[in-house]
Parts: C-alpha cells; sequence; structure tokens
C-alpha cells in the first residue's frame, strides 16, 4: 500500500512516532513524540517532514531511533487482524 492509497490512508492520518536520541555519553535520553510526514527516499534514507506534538531534541547530539506507532489490518471478512 502507497502513504496516500485508500480510504483510510497516512496522508489522511500520518503516524505518529517517537524519536529517541541518547546523549553523547548514553547517560541521559532525549524523546520527541512527532507526526511523520511527506515520506521521500532519498538513496537508501528514508526521510519525512514532521510535525513535533512534544518534547524537543535541541540538544540531542547521539546515536537516535524512531519508534513508529503499530497499525493493524483487518481480514477480508472483518474478523481476526494481523499486525503491520
Amino acid at each position: 500500500m502507497q502513504w496516500g492509497e485508500g480510504k483510510d490512508n497516512f496522508a489522511i492520518d500520518p503516524p505518529n512516532a517517537t524519536v529517541s536520541v541518547l546523549g553523547r555519553d548514553g547517560s541521559e535520553v532525549n524523546d520527541a513524540v512527532v507526526t511523520l510526514k511527506a515520506p521521500k527516499l532519498e538513496g537508501n534514507t528514508p526521510t519525512f517532514d514532521v510535525d513535533v506534538l512534544e518534547g524537543s531534541l535541541n540538544s540531542a547530539s547521539g546515536p537516535a531511533a524512531l519508534f513508529i506507532d503499530a497499525f493493524a489490518v483487518r481480514g477480508p471478512r472483518g474478523g481476526g487482524f494481523a499486525h503491520v
């Protein structure tokens, strides 16, 4: 499925995510909750525009991880689901 395909697509209802960044010495973690928008693939690197909902990464300088909200896909008859 593409970002803007289907009735309930990410272009209409973009996913939230948490960006977690370690400090240089690993002693602190900075988090920001963001909404991911306008995905692009630049070479092998995915990039997004974001709206920051909570937190700040202004002083963050170490390794980072992106945790994107999970979603469920319902079966063809509405029963059951699979996490994607």
